[in-house]
């Protein structure tokens, strides 16, 4: 009998099914690459900005908020009482049935006055389709290309080894590029790059939701 796949703790059960379908060397490069992913620094920026770490930090204000005022104002709506922590987290730990955690997790959850973030089918409101953040990436892949961006830093690259990156930001801001469009030029180095992220910025989302959308379009259109 083939030995039980291990996963790091962190991976849920429905990810573990996707896993589970793969080969075991991928599912180990894959666990490798999560776990030095979540070692980098970056990702406490990253995860800083995500809806779950707004959401902790806004049942943390609620928390501190619960600590510092008397048990008895744990049921203003503004209040989360430790107290009350303490018992939804002491009944999810004594329910004898695994099958009843869920039910109590999404009950106490109700009771802390918690609303659970669900995902919604379909776009978001006030998501993008896939050809307006083609037409948008098209947009910046264009200005770019006027720009000369390309050609910019590949005849400034010794200056900016020598003066930093002063001189291709004076350029730029020139021809009237913004300084957070600017930092995205430097920083990257494909024009698709660029753009992706341009468009990322400006729909306010990340980069992958674009370079996704971008990839199911193309794919879509392919003659």
């Amino acid at each position: 009998m083939a030995p039980k796949a291990q996963y790091p703790v962190w991976v849920s059960p429905s990810a573990k099914r996707v896993w589970s379908t793969w080969p075991t060397a991928v599912q180990e490069k894959t666990r490798v690459a999560c776990e030095n992913f979540a070692k980098d620094p970056r990702f406490g920026r990253f995860w800083s900005q995500t809806g779950q770490s707004k959401l902790a930090a806004d049942i943390l204000s609620r928390l501190l908020k619960g600590a510092a005022n008397s048990i008895l104002l744990q049921d203003f709506e503004d209040v989360l009482a430790p107290a009350r922590v303490a018992e939804f987290l002491a009944w999810i730990v004594c329910c004898d049935d695994d099958g009843d955690v869920p039910w109590a997790v999404k009950t106490g959850l109700k009771w802390l006055g918690i609303e659970r973030q669900k995902k919604k089918r379909g776009r978001p409101v006030g998501g993008k389709s896939n050809i307006e953040y083609q037409i948008e990436f098209r947009k910046w892949s264009l200005l770019i290309d006027h720009a000369r961006v390309l050609d910019l830093k590949k005849s400034m690259k010794k200056d900016v080894v020598r003066y930093g990156d002063t001189r291709l930001r004076a350029l730029l801001k020139e021809r009237g590029w913004r300084d957070e469009e600017i930092d995205v030029l430097i920083r990257l180095k494909t024009r698709r790059s660029m753009a992706i992220q341009l468009t990322a910025n400006s729909a306010g989302v990340i980069y992958d939701t674009v370079q996704k959308a971008l990839r199911s379009f193309e794919s879509a259109n392919i003659s």
